[in-house]
């Protein structure tokens, strides 16, 4: 069962709400313009290092996080492996 994740500030996404992880990086950067242009948008912190795709319901959101996108997925694959 995939379990929340914490992204930073007091903000907890249920994991089953997430599309996607990433790295807000100039690689990306045509990524994250395209679902600037689609997307609501929800910047939790200065200093951004990642954001998370979410879909509640039929609603698509970003979240950024000042949390590697790296760091970020380790969070979610050890709470869904039962690590503590």
């Amino acid at each position: 069962m995939i379990q929340s994740l914490h992204i930073g500030g007091d903000l907890v996404l249920n994991g089953t709400d997430i599309v996607g992880i990433f790295s807000d990086c100039p690689g990306n950067s045509a990524l994250i313009e395209s679902y600037k242009a689609r997307f609501r948008l929800k910047n939790i912190s200065e200093g951004n290092s990642s954001f998370v795709l979410v879909k509640k319901r039929s609603d698509p959101l970003i979240y950024y996080s000042k949390i590697s996108a790296g760091k970020l997925i380790k969070r979610l694959i050890k709470a869904n492996s039962g690590g503590s």
